[in-house]
């Protein structure tokens, strides 16, 4: 560990750990990205508004679910 005024900055690690690392970002990385097209596919293209999307789940319960 590499430490600058007493505080950790950095690690040094070997290549193989670093590119198993890498590898399970990917894995996580293609995973929300499957979850994120799915969530699309339920939405069936219907969008909202930033204020809809960020509103209090009473503000407006299934306003999004009402568009066509």
């Amino acid at each position: 560990m590499i430490a600058k005024r007493g505080k950790p900055v950095a690690v040094v690690i070997p290549v193989a750990d670093a590119a198993w690392l890498e590898a399970m970002e990917d894995k996580i990385d293609v995973e929300l990205a499957r979850e994120a097209l799915a969530e699309m596919e339920r939405m069936r293209g219907r969008t909202g508004t930033l204020e809809e999307v960020f509103a209090e789940p009473d503000d407006e319960a299934g306003e999004l679910d009402k568009r066509d």
